[in-house]
């Protein structure tokens, strides 16, 4: 019975004390917790001639490893400390491609901010962009990166390595692969090996241009938009009597043509001379065009020179795409390339939606939905280029761009409603022509 009891009395304790430690655990102050699971990340872009990282690091942890007095004010901090930083950079990180081939390391960039970490909480962060060159003649794809920020000084910390941006490797606008983790209790160091060619860099310009005619809303809009007309005729100021199919035909490839002269004129410009608008007055001129394509839809008031605008909005469109490339930093060929790319998927991709499109709009140019069908269409089209005009002067999107913005990926929608619009048409039309025999009939 004695036994019992002692048995009963130690149990009681160490629930006790099982209780008193996981409340003590329970109420830990919440940047203790948070601390012990601050990490760097270390972002690659890799180049043919160069490879450029971006550091991002807790700044408690790294004023820690430099010995220094955390400060609250980030602009004297830098000031104060900034050479020294960057020298600490250039000490703890550093490539080499074999033991007599080391790389130079250069520091560009210092700048403070907030961190959000994924538990809620946030700290101070150090970005630091750092760029490191092989000598001459050595691969960027393949080489061994030494790194040990804070990493000397804590071993609890560590770093987690991802390649954001990588043309030769088909990796551009997508989501950073991670390459791997070093913590303090391992070798400093990662090895990179990367897979890569100017194919696989061509191929994904491709994907980019089907991705941005199939997620653009706009584009898609302006695409069905002009060809409206291609199915009619006008009479005085209207649309009115269907043509024939070959008829069709031919001005779909007329509107075909005028495309890909219009995007391969841009892009050569903006290839060998450089040629660029001000982003403020494409964006208008792209709205003022795709207003005049809605109002057109509903009356014919450009008859006969349609292709010519269509020539315009492509060559906008080429020069609005060609000003992205100089944040890829990429050499002549591969701008060349990324051009031809990018073009080449937005064509074939403009040919499938028109190839998918015109079908529907046959059979409803010859129902009596097609004047509803054009009034569905131009009327949000007039409403996102006013909405556009307005925000490209306000420079304050509202809530019409917002919108369309967030109905990016869903454009394609449009080219099936029109398809489920035409067969309910065509069945419609079927159901009243055997109703006709069969009264006919009897």
């Amino acid at each position: 019975m004695l036994t019992i009891v002692r048995h009963i009395k130690h149990s009681c304790a160490a629930g006790r004390l099982i209780i008193i430690l996981a409340l003590s655990f329970y109420f830990l102050p919440n940047n203790l917790s948070a601390q012990s699971t601050r990490e760097s990340v270390v972002l690659l872009d890799i180049k043919p001639d160069m490879v450029l990282l971006e550091l991002q690091v807790p700044l408690p942890e790294l004023t820690s490893a430099l010995g220094r007095t955390l400060v609250t004010d980030p602009d004297a901090l830098l000031k104060q400390s900034g050479e020294a930083i960057s020298s600490y950079f250039v000490q703890h990180v550093r490539a080499e491609s074999g033991l007599d081939k080391p790389w130079t390391t250069e520091v560009q960039t210092l700048t403070i901010g907030n961190s959000i970490q994924n538990g809620g909480g946030s700290h101070r962060e150090l970005t630091a962009t750092v760029l490191i060159l092989p000598p001459s003649g050595q691969n960027t794809r393949e080489f061994r990166l030494h790194y040990n920020v804070i990493l000397h000084s804590a071993n609890t910390h560590s770093a987690r390595f991802y390649v954001r941006q990588d043309w030769d490797g088909g990796l551009i606008t997508n989501e950073p692969i991670q390459l791997g983790l070093i913590s303090g209790n391992q070798q400093p160091y990662i090895d990179i090996k990367l897979n890569g060619s100017k194919w696989m860099g061509f191929t994904a310009m491709m994907r980019m241009g089907f991705g941005h005619v199939a997620r653009g809303t706009d584009d898609l809009l302006f695409l069905v938009l002009m060809l409206i007309p291609v199915t009619v005729i006008s009479l005085s100021s209207r649309w009115s009597t269907p043509v024939s199919t070959r008829v069709v035909v031919k001005r779909t490839l007329g509107i075909a043509l005028a495309i890909t002269l219009g995007h391969c004129l841009s892009l050569l410009a903006a290839a060998v001379n450089g040629f660029r608008l001000p982003p403020s007055i494409m964006a208008i001129a792209v709205a003022l065009l795709l207003l005049l394509m809605a109002v057109h839809a509903l009356w014919p008031i450009i008859r006969g020179k349609e292709n010519l605008f269509i020539f315009l909005f492509a060559v906008l469109h080429g020069l609005a795409f060609s000003a992205t490339l100089p944040n890829l930093h990429l050499d002549s060929g591969r701008n060349a390339l990324s051009m031809l790319g990018f073009n080449t998927g937005v064509q074939f991709m403009q040919l499938f939606v028109m190839a998918t499109t015109i079908p529907s709009l046959i059979i409803l140019s010859r129902s009596s939905l097609f004047s509803y069908t054009r009034l569905t269409l131009a009327l949000p089209a007039i409403t996102t280029a006013i909405a556009w005009i307005v925000e490209t002067l306000t420079t304050k999107p509202n809530i019409v761009t917002r919108l369309l913005f967030d109905s990016a990926g869903y454009g394609l929608y449009l080219v099936v409603i029109l398809a489920v619009v035409a067969l309910f048409s065509l069945l419609t039309k079927q159901k009243k022509v055997a109703s006709a025999s069969l009264m006919l009939e009897n």
